[in-house]
C-alpha cells in the first residue's frame, strides 16, 4: 500500500520523462485504490510481456547514484542506512536542486497526520494487543530496532562532520541539542518513520547499487495470490561501477590474474608466493581507455514496440541499463494490476511493510510458547521427550529434513523432465498451494539454529507444519514405540533412518494434544472502536490467526 498522495502523480510522471524513462499510459493509469493510497490501473485489455515501466538505472535512487555517494563511500556506509541518509539530504538539504526531487518529495512517512512507523515504536496500548502472534514471537518486531538506532547515532555523527570539513549543511533531523532527550526521541521517530517508509518501497537493483527506490514501481499494489507483473533488472554488473560485461575493472583484474599465473609458473621453488598488488590492478585500469572495451548500444526492438504500440519508449538507450516492470499475465481494462513482495504472512508484511490482507494464505499460528508451558506442566510424564528433541533430536531432524526434501526436489525435476513438453501441456498442475502437507525449513520465520521450539507452527490450513507433526508424534507415540526410537539416542546416523515414524498421521492422541496446545493460545482484547489504521491492521492480523485456530477446533 503507498502512501503517495495523488497531487503528486503529475510531478512523478515528469520525472520518468525528464530521466528518459517510460511509462505505458496509453495501457494504463495511476489513481486512487481500494486497497488504500495509489495503485495502477489497466485501460485497455493489455496482454502479457508487455513492458508498463521502464527506467535507466542512471535515475533509480540509489545511495550510489545520490549527490552525496562520494561521502557515503569515503565513510564506508552501506546498504539501507546509506540509502536512507542520502534520502534525508536530497530531500531536506538539496531539495528542487535535486534530480529526485519530484519523485522523492511523494514519499510519505506520515500517515493521516502521524508518523508511519515500525509496530517497534508504535504506542504501548496498541503494541500490547501484538503480544503473542507471530509479529511478536516469531519476528520480535515490538523489541527496539537495533539496525534504526544505530544507523540514527551515524547519521548525527557524519551529518555533523561533513558540516565540519565541508561546510555542508546539516539537515533538521540531525541538528538538535543532544542533551534534550524530548527532542532526541521526537527526533529519532522521524528518523525511524523515514527508514520505514523507504524500506517498504526499495527494489533489489543489481550488485553494484544495492537497493534503490524506483519511481511508479513503488504504486504497484501486493497481491499474496495473484501479482500480474514481474521486477526486471540485469543484476551481475561490476561492483566497483556498476557496468555490465567487460569494463575496466574486470578486464584489469583479468590480465592481473594471468600475469600472476604466469609469475607462478616461472618460480623456482614451490615455497615462494606473491600475489598482484592493488596498484597493479589500479595502474592498468589507468591504461586502459573506456574506447577499448566494446560496448553496444541497444535499442527497443520492434518486437517490443509492437507490444506497446501507441506508446513512444526512449531510443538510443541501452535496455540492459534499465529496470522494468512486465506483465507476468494478461490484464482486463479496468482491473487494478498487482505486484508481489513475496509469499509473506500478515505478521512478516506489517513488520516490514506496515499493512496487512485479509484471509492471507500465508499466515501461520506460532505455538512455542504453548508448547513449551505444555511440556513444563507436563514434565513427569513428557519430560524426558521434551529434554531429548531439544538436545538431540531437533538438530538430526532438521539436517534429515532438508536432505530428504533436497532429494524429493530432484527427483521431480528429473520425472519431469522425462514426461516431456506435451504430457506437461495436457496435464498442467495448478499453482502451488501454500497448504500443503510439507513446508520447507528455510523461510522467514526459520528461527536460530540452535533454537529447538522456534519454527512451530500451524499453517493457514489448520495443519500443523512438519516441525509440529514430529514434535507432536514423539510426544504421543506409544511406549514401545518410543522405546524404539530412542534406541538410537546418541547415534546420529541411526536416529536418521528411524525418523520417518515422526512424520506419521496424527494419532488419535496427537490430534487431542494439538487441540489442547491450540486452546492455551490467548490474544489481547481488542478495543471496540477501531478507527486508527494500526488498530485496524492489529485487527486483520489477530482474526487471521483466530480463524486459523478454528480450523483445527
Amino acid at each position: 500500500m503507498s502512501n503517495t498522495d495523488s497531487s503528486d502523480t503529475d510531478d512523478i510522471l515528469t520525472f520518468v520523462l525528464e530521466s528518459k524513462g517510460f511509462f505505458h499510459t496509453a495501457g494504463c493509469e495511476i489513481r486512487r485504490s481500494d486497497y488504500g493510497g495509489l495503485g495502477v490501473f489497466a485501460l485497455k485489455d493489455l496482454k502479457e510481456d508487455t513492458v508498463l515501466l521502464r527506467i535507466p538505472k542512471s535515475s533509480v535512487f540509489t545511495a550510489e547514484n545520490s549527490s552525496i555517494a562520494n561521502l557515503l563511500v569515503d565513510s564506508e556506509v552501506k546498504g539501507m542506512l546509506a540509502l536512507n541518509i542520502a534520502y534525508i539530504y536530497e530531500v531536506f538539504i538539496f531539495q528542487v536542486e535535486s534530480h529526485w526531487y519530484k519523485y522523492l518529495k511523494s514519499i510519505s512517512h506520515r500517515q493521516n497526520g502521524s508518523l508511519y512507523l515500525p509496530p517497534a515504536y508504535w504506542e504501548d496500548n496498541e503494541k500490547i494487543l501484538l503480544k503473542n502472534t507471530a509479529l511478536d514471537v516469531v519476528f520480535e518486531a515490538l523489541s527496539p530496532q537495533e539496525e534504526i538506532e544505530n544507523g540514527f547515532k551515524v547519521g548525527i555523527a557524519l551529518s555533523r562532520k561533513w558540516n565540519e570539513e565541508f561546510g555542508l549543511k546539516i539537515p533538521y533531523l540531525f541538528d538538535f541539542n543532544l542533551e534534550d532527550q524530548k527532542q532526541v526521541s521526537s527526533n529519532f521517530k522521524e528518523f525511524a518513520a523515514i527508514a520505514f517508509a523507504i524500506s517498504s518501497r526499495v527494489f533489489e537493483i543489481d550488485n553494484y547499487h544495492d537497493s534503490g527506490l524506483v519511481a511508479i514501481a513503488d504504486l504497484f499494489n501486493h497481491h499474496a495470490t495473484r501479482p500480474d507483473v514481474r521486477f526486471e533488472s540485469m543484476y551481475d554488473v561490476c561492483d566497483m561501477c556498476g557496468e555490465l560485461g567487460d569494463c575496466k575493472h574486470v578486464i584489469a583484474e583479468t590480465k592481473a590474474l594471468d600475469m600472476e599465473m604466469e609469475q607462478r609458473t616461472q618460480r623456482i621453488t614451490p615455497r615462494e608466493t606473491g600475489t598482484i598488488s592493488l596498484s597493479v590492478i589500479e595502474e592498468l585500469e589507468r591504461e586502459l581507455d573506456p574506447s577499448d572495451s566494446e560496448s553496444v548500444e541497444e535499442t527497443v526492438s520492434d518486437e517490443n514496440a509492437e507490444e506497446t504500440p501507441e506508446a513512444i519508449m526512449p531510443k538510443n538507450i541501452d535496455t540492459d541499463e534499465c529496470v522494468d516492470i512486465i506483465l507476468s499475465n494478461d490484464v482486463k481494462a479496468g482491473e487494478e494490476i498487482f505486484n508481489s513482495y513475496g509469499d509473506h504472512s500478515n505478521s512478516y508484511l506489517l513488520a516490514r511493510y506496515g499493512f496487512c490482507i485479509e484471509d492471507n494464505p500465508h499466515d501461520v499460528v506460532d505455538l512455542s510458547e504453548e508448547l513449551v508451558e505444555y511440556g513444563q506442566k507436563n514434565s513427569k510424564r513428557i519430560g524426558d521427550r521434551m529434554e531429548w528433541w531439544e538436545d538431540e533430536v531437533h538438530a538430526v531432524y532438521k539436517e534429515w529434513y532438508e536432505a530428504t526434501r533436497e532429494e524429493s526436489e530432484e527427483e521431480e525435476e528429473e520425472e519431469e523432465g522425462e514426461e516431456g513438453e506435451e504430457e506437461e501441456n495436457e496435464n498442467e498442475s495448478p499453482a502451488s498451494d501454500s497448504d500443503s502437507t510439507s513446508s520447507e525449513l528455510s523461510s522467514e520465520e526459520t528461527p536460530e539454529e540452535n533454537d529447538a521450539w522456534g519454527y512451530v507452527h500451524l499453517k493457514h490450513s489448520g495443519k500443523p507444519n512438519d516441525v509440529l507433526l514430529a514434535i507432536l508424534n514423539l510426544l504421543t507415540m506409544s511406549p514401545s514405540m518410543y522405546k524404539n526410537l530412542s534406541s538410537a539416542r546418541g547415534d546420529v546416523e541411526k536416529l536418521a533412518k528411524k525418523l520417518p515414524l515422526l512424520e506419521a498421521k496424527l494419532s488419535g492422541d496427537g490430534k487431542r494434544l494439538l487441540k489442547q496446545i491450540c486452546a492455551a493460545k490467548k490474544y489481547a482484547k481488542l478495543p471496540s472502536d477501531l478507527k486508527t489504521y494500526n488498530l485496524q491492521q492489529i485487527e486483520l492480523l489477530i482474526n487471521s490467526e483466530k480463524q486459523i485456530l478454528n480450523r483445527v477446533r
